[in-house]
Formats: C-alpha cells, structure tokens, sequence
C-alpha cells in the first residue's frame, strides 16, 4: 500500500507540473495512468506476493523414520556396536542412505503454511500401489 500511495504522490507532481501547458485531454489520460497504476500496486499486486509467498519454500525438513521392528540380536559391547555404527555411517554417502529408505518423511514450511508428508518407493506393479496402501 505504500508502493500505491509514493506512486500516486509521483503521478501528483508530474500532472502539477505539467498542468499550465497540457491540454485537458492530456491531464485526464494522466489521473487515469495514476488511478490504475495506484489500483495495480494496492490491490493485484498484493494477491500476487499472497500467491508468491505460497509457492516459496522457506524451510525444508527431513524428518526421523520411525524405527523399524528390528530382529533380536547378539549382545555386543556397547564400545564394539559404537565403532561398528561410526565405521557404517561414514562408509555410505546421503544418496546411498536415502536409497536404502523405504519412506521418507518430510515437513515443508512456506510463507503462509506448514505441511507435513511422506514420500515412498513406487510399487513395482502399476495397479498394487492401491492395494498396498
């Protein structure tokens, strides 16, 4: 709305200043250029920040899988398990992690909401993923 009000002071000092030696015609096509201009910038122009704002992505999370039922296992020393999950970690990249994953659970926040999803592996047959689901 500011944009609106310096656009109309503008448009205010140009037609002051040409009004002695514009004709009539003149000055109305100008207050016309100055009335749409200061619609534009007060009202279109603020549903396209409101659609702008919506399609912006400010903040994308990756969020924890829940834990998968796991089979029991031997014991191990908790000093042993440590460097054996150090050792796994570092020796897979993020692509190599994120293939292994069944469901990815992300959170996206933009200017005027916050959503919350999941994104999965294709079923390999066409008409199961219903099925599945």
């Amino acid at each position: 709305r500011i944009g609106a009000g310096l656009g109309a002071v503008g448009f205010a000092g140009i037609i002051a200043a040409i009004a002695p030696a514009a004709p009539p015609p003149v000055l109305a096509m100008m207050l016309g250029g100055a009335l749409a201009n200061s619609y534009a910038l007060a009202f279109l122009a603020q549903r396209l920040i409101r659609k702008l704002a919506a399609r912006h992505v400010e903040r994308l999370v990756v969020l924890p899988s829940e834990t998968p039922k796991k089979p029991p296992k031997a014991p191990a020393s908790g000093e042993e398990e440590g460097e054996i999950a150090s050792l796994l970690f570092s020796a897979a990249t993020v692509e190599e992690r994120l293939e292994a994953t069944e469901e990815l659970r992300v959170e996206l926040h933009t200017g005027t909401a916050k959503r919350w999803f999941s994104l999965i592996d294709a079923p390999e047959q066409a008409g199961a993923f219903g099925e599945e689901v």
